[in-house]
């Protein structure tokens, strides 16, 4: 049996523990906007980084979710890269 299909090369496991680290580099991340924000300065680019987190986020959440139910239902799992 093989491991599954993955996203991006990570399996669903790899997967959720990849998203605890994207939420912890978003919290990060709103935290620098926030102080480069009170000091006056121009944080336009950490806005697009927060937004493509976001999309990367979104994206692999609802692949490997999708996937999982396909998988669950057919009763066998996928391989390879999504």
């Amino acid at each position: 049996m093989n491991a599954g299909a993955t996203y991006r090369g990570w399996t669903y496991d790899e997967a959720a523990e990849r998203k605890e680290d994207l939420d912890d580099a978003k919290t990060h991340l709103e935290k620098a906007i926030q102080s480069l924000s009170d000091a006056d300065y121009p944080y336009d680019n950490l806005l697009d980084e927060i937004d493509y987190i976001r999309d990367v986020m979104t994206n692999m959440a609802t692949i490997m979710a999708d996937c999982k139910k396909k998988e669950d239902k057919a009763n066998y799992r996928l391989g390879g890269d999504l």
